[in-house]
């Protein structure tokens, strides 16, 4: 069974005293009188490329930490499974700022035999509210009637993940897993414990899918 784990920290802007500083340093003249048009010019090059960069940072507040990261991605993998099981395919999870999210992801069985899927993510942020997504289904092997395939596409809007927003935009960590022919319940009890091994914090479990 695969497991995955992630974490995104945010990087604070520079202090406006420290950009301050290099602009007045870039501007401001040499005492030397040999300073020539050029030495200027080049002055005037790196003064310019400052100014991109702060306003590139957010340092002048044209954008916030929140802003620039209105969207995570705890989950982005492919599935196989271990023991010669005929079943592969994918999963995402993508988290907004405004509290959308979209689960989504794929499976195919290319034996004989049919199994029922358990496909499981659970998310926690930096202040331990953690978000808990599943999906089961049916592939149909070849001796019974039905797809091999096994879709879905979850979207959605929950307060509890624009709430949760600030902590995640910190930091957060992830645990999925997929299996087959389980118990779901079992399956999201599994990740949500992994989150624990890994040291992540976990308080408040929320069931979002």
């Amino acid at each position: 069974m695969s497991k995955t784990t992630g974490a995104e920290l945010m990087r604070p802007p520079l202090p406006a005293t420290v950009v301050r500083g290099r602009i007045m340093a870039a501007i401001t003249p040499r005492s030397d009188s040999t300073e020539g048009r050029r030495t200027r010019r080049s002055r005037f090059l790196y003064l310019a490329a400052v100014l991109v960069a702060v306003l590139m940072a957010g340092v002048l507040g044209m954008a916030s930490p929140a802003s620039a990261s209105s969207q995570i991605t705890p989950v982005n993998r492919s599935i196989t499974f271990k023991g010669g099981t005929p079943v592969g395919g994918w999963m995402r999870l993508t988290l907004n700022s405004d509290g959308t999210y979209r689960y989504s992801g794929h499976l195919h069985v290319s034996g004989a035999p049919s199994y029922n899927d358990e496909v499981v993510v659970a998310v926690s942020a930096a202040n331990g509210t953690t978000f808990t997504f599943s999906h089961t289904g049916r592939l149909h092997g070849t001796f019974e009637s039905g797809s091999r395939d096994d879709d879905w596409n979850r979207s959605g809007y929950r307060h509890a993940i624009r709430d949760a927003w600030p902590a995640l935009s910190r930091s957060w960590h992830s645990q999925s897993r997929a299996t087959v022919n389980w118990d779901a319940a079992a399956a999201v009890n599994s990740v949500v414990s992994a989150l624990r091994t890994a040291g992540a914090v976990v308080g408040t479990v929320i069931a979002i899918v």
